[in-house]
């Protein structure tokens, strides 16, 4: 099974260790040399967790790390903001020509629809054929290749494609209220999307696992299904406090879907069903940087901090609100 991983910053040098091999591979184009530690090095690794537009993905196929994708917002050739670059790709020897690779490249390109960019080094004649047979997979538009382009490479001009990714959520996505008979589905697609906490903290969300807790849920307050291509991906919850104040329960999304501009509808649904709304309010664990960002993103501001949890590690929650 491939899966496609966000990296978090306390798995920074794995990433690295990783980062060594591609580098290892590359240097027969670049002519690259070793530093004096026996490293290659990658001087910009520590920004994909303190700039935006920063994305960092491991590659896992059955569980195992089998490479990593990075993109980043910086472009050589695109000036149209909000372009997107594939900066690194990688995949290790064991799992390369079974489709690995371009099943992986292009989940993460349809994660981020929009403009892209991508360089290839001129004398690799098998990346300018795997990417082309990519882009043609899934650009919505017409192809743009770019030959000459300086500054990419140390020795060699590189050649840029630049394409436009569709947004796949766009018209085949919907919010509806969740019946008892999508509970199976609903849950499964609840316990998946809180899985990364359980693997980070050893626990989620109090509850989020409880298929009867689920149930009075459903019953007392308003519980949506994310729903994408007729199949229950996610979904969200919310309760009326009174006086205008709404309280965000949660906005979960399978792993598979995650990263794919989903969870921003869904706020700008909820926002819509509810216009009536003063007031929304929020928590979310002190160490989902992803999760922070988000909610920054879409206007949300941290307005404090829950007591940390002895009996869990010290374990808190940021306090986000949105005036509206």
């Amino acid at each position: 099974m491939l899966e496609i991983v966000r990296v978090e910053e306390e798995q920074r040098e794995i990433l690295a260790h990783l980062i060594e091999l591609y580098e290892y591979d590359f240097s027969v184009y670049e002519n690259s040399d070793v530093n004096s530690y026996g490293l290659f090095g990658y001087s910009y690794l520590d920004y994909y967790w303190t700039e935006e537009n920063r994305y960092p993905y491991f590659i896992k196929v059955n569980g195992k790390l089998a490479g990593f994708v990075m993109v980043c917002g910086f472009c050589y050739v695109a000036k149209e903001p909000d372009t997107l670059c594939m900066s690194e790709f990688f995949v290790m020897k064991k799992y390369r020509r079974q489709g690995i690779g371009k099943k992986a490249a292009i989940e993460v390109l349809k994660k981020h629809p929009g403009k892209w960019e991508l360089m290839v080094h001129p004398n690799n004649p098998v990346s300018h054929k795997f990417w082309k047979s990519v882009i043609a997979e899934v650009a919505v538009n017409e192809v743009r290749e770019v030959t000459g382009v300086e500054d990419v490479y140390d020795a060699a001009l590189a050649t840029a494609y630049l394409f436009e990714v569709g947004d796949v959520a766009q018209n085949n996505l919907s919010f509806c209220k969740v019946t008892l008979e999508d509970i199976e589905a609903f849950m499964k697609a609840k316990i998946d999307a809180f899985s990364e906490d359980v693997r980070n903290y050893g626990f989620g969300p109090t509850g989020y696992d409880d298929y009867e807790k689920e149930k009075e849920n459903i019953a007392n307050y308003p519980t949506y299904k994310i729903v994408l291509n007729d199949e229950i991906i996610g979904g969200m919850t919310c309760c009326d406090q009174g006086d205008g104040n709404f309280w965000l329960g949660g906005i979960y999304i399978d792993s598979k879907h995650q990263n794919m501009g989903i969870g921003a509808k869904a706020i700008a649904f909820l926002e819509q069903e509810f216009p009536y709304a003063k007031r929304w309010s929020l928590d979310t664990p002190y160490k989902n940087y992803r999760n922070h960002h988000f909610y920054e993103k879409m206007g949300y501001r941290k307005v404090g901090e829950t007591e940390p949890k002895v009996d869990k590690g010290g374990f808190y929650l940021f306090v986000y609100e949105k005036e509206m």
